[in-house]
């Protein structure tokens, strides 16, 4: 975790210091790096104290909303380049438009990652990790009428972190409707699922890099169900924008035929990835980590 911590430190001032053409991959590097950490603090969260585990989540959250939607607005104006010719005038009023709004938030982004806020929220604090014996004092409080802080064995917790990650996503396995709400909130069960894998690599050895590698392919299919959906929420403020309504059908209508194919594409592998399936693969995980 503490790794994690100064990974986004490091993020952070690389994105002050970088010149605009590096301003993209840095963004990206930090949000996963705030979404691993908050996985983490969740696999934890059991065995900590509530109050730390709430005040470093705290801090991550704020920059995590930002730092979505400049990831939302890339995305869109990638996809939208590829939608009509670059010489297209309407194409051109909608892009500056897109940029224009990229801009507004590219300038907050500095503002925030140096402000006063973000440092005393996260930044200070994860300097008090690297304090000796600071991580220890995250453990639970002792229980009344007893000694100690309860502190646990990583192989002690480690079936139950991987069983509720995977129980995060197949919570949804009954949902009769694929709605835009809900496919979002499996998106992030399903993104948390990979990185809890994936932080506990080195233990779970080939079974586990294999799980991460297949389960991949299904968060990417929700996560390109994600961006359509933002895009087409994006156009609905430009739909009734005078000359600028033709290019918005033209994309609106490749989106939703996008994301009737990606609503396809789900229904044809969801069936698959149920409580059975985790436990087949979770068991060979596991079976992999208590042998080493």
């Amino acid at each position: 975790m503490l790794f994690q911590f100064e990974k986004i430190q490091g993020q952070i001032k690389n994105i002050l210091i970088a010149d605009k053409h590096q301003e993209t991959d840095n963004v990206h590097d930090l949000r996963v790096s705030l979404r691993r950490v908050m996985t983490l603090l969740d696999n934890f969260s059991p065995w900590l104290d509530a109050g730390w585990v709430r005040q470093y989540k705290k801090g991550c959250r704020k920059l995590l909303r930002l730092l979505g939607k400049i990831r939302d607005l890339d995305v869109l104006s990638e996809r939208a380049g590829t939608l009509a010719p670059a010489d297209s005038a309407a194409l051109s009023d909608l892009q500056g438009r897109l940029a224009a709004d990229m801009r507004r938030l590219n300038r907050r982004l500095p503002k925030l990652l140096s402000g006063q806020d973000l440092q005393k929220r996260l930044i200070r604090r994860i300097d008090g990790l690297k304090t000796p014996g600071s991580l220890e004092q995250a453990a639970r409080p002792p229980a009344p009428g007893k000694d100690g802080r309860q502190t646990c064995l990583l192989g002690d917790c480690l079936p139950a972190i991987l069983y509720l990650a995977a129980a995060k996503v197949t919570v949804y396995r009954d949902f009769s409707r694929d709605g835009d709400k809900t496919m979002h909130q499996l998106r992030i069960a399903a993104k948390g699922f990979r990185y809890t894998i994936e932080a506990f690599g080195p233990l779970l050895g080939e079974q586990g890099a294999r799980l991460a590698d297949e389960f991949k392919d299904f968060q990417d299919l929700l996560g390109n169900w994600h961006d359509v959906v933002v895009a087409l929420r994006y156009l609905g403020n430009y739909k009734e924008s005078g000359h600028l309504a033709d290019q918005v059908q033209t994309w609106q209508e490749a989106w939703e035929n996008e994301l009737a194919a990606l609503q396809e594409a789900f229904r044809q592998r969801w069936p698959q990835m149920q409580t059975a399936w985790f436990h087949s693969h979770l068991a060979d995980c596991l079976d992999s980590a208590y042998k080493t």
